[in-house]
């Protein structure tokens, strides 16, 4: 009777720590435990040495990640067209034809002196002044005259009156000196020659005249575009495309164990702070006040589970994870 007593109240307290759990695992570990027979849960009592405490703890089912390769794009065939090819090259295009013309070849002159007479040949007369010589002549200054002499009173006459007589008065001559001609005037003749310049003149060589010229054709050179490859249609393989998936695998089931536990009379708040620093130091938001309320116990729980400790207070074991002296 006092064995099936003490079976009852480890069951219960089985029960109290599994409705605890805040997961999938806990609850796993909860159906687990609900499951299984009262008898078998009490014939896991550890014996307990004196000054120490067990308790009942949930261990989570455990799980590890396994990496797949996934088909998230099946495989397939798709068509490619290979576009034709070209290249560019030169080409050079009669813009206008070869033809011929007509070119006029001017004539030809050379430069040649020639003698050109200016003034020909001629005869002067010069004019020879007549000689003179110097002669002296006598000539009549004034001719001589018969004028009428006073010869006194008349005594021939009756009545009185003068008598005259006429007298020849000589010619007054005057000695003068005149040019007589010693020789004639005269013309001499006097042959003069002709006169000669020398002037260039333009000597006709040849005459003008034509040819016929060839004018080659204009060429230019311009870039075509000629088809080297045909376009075609190739098919492609179009791959499956695969991602990696993480798939967690339960390698151990969730289980109710019992667990060596701080005793109420143990557990001072020195330890409850070394424990709220370790939770906090691991990104928990938690208080570090030494006192072992809601929030810690929430928190303490989380840090169980992530590590696959036994969940349900401060077990030996999760000091020892946290690396806490006991």
């Amino acid at each position: 009777m006092m064995k099936r007593k003490i079976s009852v109240l480890l069951t219960s307290v089985a029960i109290a720590a599994l409705a605890q759990a805040q997961d999938d695992n806990a609850a796993q570990a909860q159906e687990a435990a609900a499951s299984a027979p009262a008898d078998s849960v009490a014939l896991t009592v550890p014996q307990v040495k004196p000054g120490e405490c067990q308790a009942l703890v949930v261990v989570p089912a455990k799980f590890e990640p396994r990496t797949e390769q996934v088909v998230i794009k099946d495989a397939a065939k798709s068509y490619e067209i290979v576009p034709a090819e070209y290249e560019w090259t030169e080409e050079q295009v009669v813009i206008k034809p070869a033809s011929k013309k007509l070119e006029i070849v001017p004539a030809v002159f050379e430069t040649v002196e020639e003698q050109i007479e200016v003034e020909p040949a001629m005869t002067t007369q010069e004019v020879v002044p007549p000689q003179y010589a110097e002669v002296k002549e006598e000539v009549v200054a004034k001719p001589a005259y018969m004028t009428a002499r006073s010869e006194g009173p008349a005594r021939t006459f009756s009545s009185a009156g003068e008598a005259l007589r006429m007298v020849e008065v000589p010619a007054q001559m005057e000695t003068i000196t005149k040019q007589t001609v010693q020789e004639e005037a005269r013309l001499n003749p006097t042959q003069v020659e002709a006169k000669f310049e020398t002037v260039k003149k333009q000597k006709l060589v040849s005459e003008e005249t034509t040819r016929e010229i060839e004018v080659p054709a204009e060429y230019k050179t311009v870039k075509v575009k000629k088809l080297v490859k045909e376009a075609e249609q190739r098919e492609k393989e179009i791959p499956a495309e695969y991602a990696e998936v993480t798939k967690f695998e339960k390698v151990a089931d969730a289980q109710v164990r019992w667990e060596s536990v701080l005793c109420n009379d143990t557990v001072n708040s020195k330890t409850i702070e070394a424990v709220q620093s370790a939770l906090k130091k691991e990104g928990y938001k938690v208080s570090v006040d030494g006192s072992l309320g809601p929030g810690t116990m929430k928190a303490l729980e989380a840090y169980q589970r992530k590590h696959n400790l036994g969940v349900g207070g401060v077990t030996r074991e999760t000091l020892q994870a946290m690396g806490i002296e006991q």
